[in-house]
């Protein structure tokens, strides 16, 4: 009986004994359990927290493009508006021109087979003509400081005005005043030193001064078109030098009142005074 009662005993304390171990590793479970909840909680705020962090970052982006959007935007329709005013003076000043036609260069006789030009401060533009036909280009007039010129005379130079590369031919330019037929030479001195005029090609600032075609393929097509074309040279001489030279065409400076009201009309008695239509009576008083 006592063995019996022993046995029991013993049976008991495994039991227990094993119920505590299986106690102690349902506790472990629990514990590794909660242990992987935790990290995998701690995953999902890192992610939700980079996910905002990326969220965030693409609004700020996106906003930010959209405002240099709207810039870029802001910016082309003030350029409009500036083009749309440029061109609303311009029309305006072909209205005001002589008793208020618009100018047309079939008003002005064409001048036998030279090269007639004029350039419009307005516009930042030079209209040639000459016998096979018109070219317009945009254009700028870079003058040193206090030369101030109302007609170029145009000649070609045996060399510069040769090269093999349209664009990079150059003419020189004499300057001459409306009321006067006499032409200066194509270097004038400003501060004592030498300044030489051209009619050149750049599209940015450039160590030539004269009148600068904007843009190359004009360019090219304005020698092609008109000054290539042009035969008839008139012989004059530069003042105050013995140098007399062969000028093929003329450059009209209309920036003055006086010489835009006198565009495309002339007398005939006048225009015999000037070389090729820019003449002596553009400007005069007795004009109005």
């Amino acid at each position: 009986m006592r063995l019996a009662l022993a046995i029991a005993f013993v049976v008991v304390g495994l039991a227990m004994a094993a119920r505590i171990d299986m106690d102690k590793e349902s506790e472990k479970d629990e514990m590794r359990r909660a242990s992987v909840d935790k990290q995998k909680e701690l995953e999902r705020r890192a992610i939700e927290k980079l996910t905002k962090e990326l969220e965030k970052e693409e609004a700020r982006r996106e906003a930010k493009e959209e405002s240099k959007e709207r810039r870029e935007l802001e910016k082309k329709e003030k350029k409009d508006e500036a083009r749309r005013e440029i061109e609303k003076e311009a029309e305006k000043e072909r209205r005001d021109i002589g008793s208020g036609g618009e100018f047309r260069w079939e008003t002005i006789p064409i001048a036998e087979n030279a090269s007639q030009c004029i350039y419009s401060p307005e516009t930042h533009s030079m209209s040639c003509r000459g016998m096979s036909g018109l070219v317009e280009c945009p254009a700028s007039m870079d003058l040193p400081k206090d030369v101030k010129v109302e007609v170029f005379g145009m000649r070609r130079h045996p060399v510069k005005s040769m090269v093999s590369k349209i664009d990079e031919r150059i003419f020189e330019l004499y300057p001459r005043k409306l009321d006067n037929s006499t032409y200066l030479n194509y270097t004038v001195l400003v501060d004592d030193k030498p300044v030489e005029l051209y009619l050149f090609y750049s599209d940015s600032s450039s160590e030539f001064s004269g009148v600068r075609v904007t843009d190359k393929k004009c360019y090219m097509r304005l020698i092609n078109v008109v000054l290539s074309q042009a035969t008839a040279e008139h012989e004059v001489k530069v003042e105050g030098t013995e140098l007399k030279v062969d000028l093929f065409g003329e450059i009209l400076n209309a920036e003055k009142p006086t010489n835009k009201r006198w565009l495309g009309f002339g007398w005939p008695w006048l225009w015999g005074m000037g070389m090729w239509g820019w003449g002596l009576g553009w400007g005069l008083p007795f004009w109005g």
